[in-house]
């Protein structure tokens, strides 16, 4: 599988075109023992209260008990379909025919899209989650965020007898309700380790959704892991590409954060300049203002941007992702807190096999190193 996947979408006439490498880290911690499914049924606008929308979610048990992973089933057969073109070798035909898309409309999504990584031992829960035209993001909680209250109430529920415990968490109050009958503890969602001991949350709730158990299996195949994503925005166009933000000439602003990502790409002048006209800008005066990276001749596009996905997939991937983190969180916070933040993803380098391959490789004149991503 190559090192790098590109999705590079493009349009001759107008386009924002980016060139966005998504490199999966898999870090494997246990093979599949259990699958549990439950359904998810939730509200997707709290304006119109009585529509609902129904989907399966899908909760992964590792056999040793101390990980597991959480995602909407959606997501896992994109995964799985992803894995597969990468595994065969088609990932790059697929995008350079336009099929990568098909891969995915076949597959129904999921509306949620975030997948939970949650670890018993160190007692984290990592979430990736997908914000929709905004990216990938990564967060850590800690098991201490949950402070159940068990209850004296009990229930029946899936032929399982339950209790109920109740838990204040992310703004709002969910109930739990969970039972000793089955071999681990863990459940929907984040939520998991109820009490030490095993105990598995059959349904889960607030007032706008709730996860009910629907089944358990014992799984064939699979791996437990974190998926970490490294994504890049360099921005790459044809040279007949086209670029503008017309909606001041329909009465409207720009959405899906186009007002606050120009602004952050070039200048704030020309941003405004662009905004308030509402005049568009061809690709060499895009490249003159910074708006993309590279202009190709159409023909040329796709192997440009493979050549740089190439170029970067062959550095070592931990620090190219810390060069990532330090962009872009630093650019949220002052220069000082920024220079500590680079201080110490510079000193987390120095941990890693990949550091020592390539000074030595440095060192010795030696070529060809070959970096592992630990």
């Amino acid at each position: 599988m190559k090192n790098s996947l590109i999705l590079l979408a493009f349009m001759s006439i107008i386009a924002n075109v980016n060139a966005q490498w998504w490199k999966p880290q898999h870090h494997y911690y246990d093979t599949v023992e259990y699958v549990v499914m439950y359904e998810l049924t939730f509200r997707e606008d709290t304006a119109h209260l009585d529509c609902y929308r129904t989907e399966n979610h899908m909760l992964s048990i590792g056999k040793k008990r101390d990980v597991s992973s959480f995602r909407g089933y959606g997501t896992y057969r994109h995964n799985m379909e992803l894995k597969k073109a990468g595994d065969s070798g088609l990932t790059e035909e697929l995008i350079k025919t336009g099929r990568i898309g098909k891969v995915f409309s076949d597959v129904p999504s999921s509306a949620i899209r975030c997948s939970i990584f949650k670890n018993m031992t160190s007692k984290n829960i990592t979430t990736i989650d997908h914000i929709y035209m905004q990216g990938m993001y990564e967060y850590e909680e800690s098991f201490n965020a949950f402070n159940w209250q068990i209850t004296a109430e009990t229930d029946t529920i899936n032929n399982y007898v339950c209790q109920k415990a109740i838990c204040d968490f992310g703004g709002r109050t969910w109930e739990a309700w969970f039972t000793s009958e089955l071999p681990f503890s863990d459940g929907p969602y984040k939520f998991c380790n109820l009490l030490n001991i095993f105990m598995i949350v059959i349904k889960l709730g607030n007032y706008r959704c709730t996860h009910q158990y629907i089944s358990m299996y014992v799984a064939k195949f699979g791996y437990i892991f974190k998926n970490t994503f490294l994504r890049i925005y360099i921005r790459y166009c044809s040279d007949n590409a086209v670029f503008g933000m017309p909606e001041v000439s329909l009465g409207i602003t720009p959405g899906f954060g186009g007002t606050q990502r120009l602004a952050r790409a070039i200048s704030v002048s020309k941003a405004k300049e662009m905004l308030f006209t509402g005049k568009s800008v061809k690709a060499d005066e895009a490249y003159r203002i910074g708006l993309v990276n590279c202009v190709y001749p159409q023909a040329e596009l796709m192997a440009g941007a493979m050549k740089l996905a190439e170029t970067i997939a062959r550095n070592a991937p931990i620090a190219v992702r810390q060069c990532k983190k330090a962009v872009n969180e630093g650019l949220d916070v002052d220069l000082e807190a920024g220079l500590s933040l680079e201080s110490k993803l510079f000193g987390d380098c120095f941990e890693t096999q990949d550091q020592r391959e390539g000074m030595s490789a440095f060192l010795e004149k030696r070529k060809g190193v070959q970096f592992v991503n630990g």
